[in-house]
């Protein structure tokens, strides 16, 4: 191979890991915008309903949502 095929070689190889990485922090990002939206979703069910049965019954409903999407 001439110089100027394995700096080709290399390029390629350097964008399609760069690629990867890039996917994996996007899919990181994603399940991190997931658990906070989960963590204001319980705020809400807090503050509106003050009966600790209501809160439990609905946060049970939202692990079961949750197991749901991210296949657990």
């Amino acid at each position: 191979m001439s110089d100027k095929e394995n700096q080709e070689a290399i390029k390629h190889q350097l964008q399609g890991e760069n690629k990867a990485k890039q996917k994996q922090i996007t899919s990181s990002l994603n399940n991190f915008i997931k658990w906070l939206n989960t963590i204001r979703l319980l705020e809400w069910i807090y503050k509106k309903f003050q009966d600790p049965d209501e809160v439990i019954e609905k946060i049970e409903q939202i692990l079961e949502w949750l197991k749901d999407i991210f296949d657990l």
